[in-house]
């Protein structure tokens, strides 16, 4: 998603625009693919051997800031802040 703010940015286009524009076209990927990966590292949680729950429990909460917490909020709001 950063990658798409710089490449909008470097087209001419605000930071309001490029945030706009970059979310809208790579969001619903991020979503989608952190939702597959969600799907998969929970299904380890539910797993009799200790240490392959503990590791899914790890990934399924890493994977969901980064793709929904992250992504969503924590990027836009940085480059609104830091503008140019």
């Amino acid at each position: 998603m950063f990658n798409a703010i710089v490449e909008l940015k470097e087209k001419g286009y605000s930071n309001a625009e490029c945030i706009s524009i970059a979310l809208g076209n790579t969001g619903s990927v991020i979503n989608i693919a952190g939702l597959v990966m969600l799907c998969a590292f929970g299904g380890l949680t539910f797993s009799d051997i200790l240490s392959m729950a503990q590791i899914g429990l790890i990934l399924f909460v890493g994977i969901f800031i980064d793709a929904f917490v992250n992504d969503i909020f924590i990027i836009p709001a940085t480059v609104s802040v830091l503008g140019d």
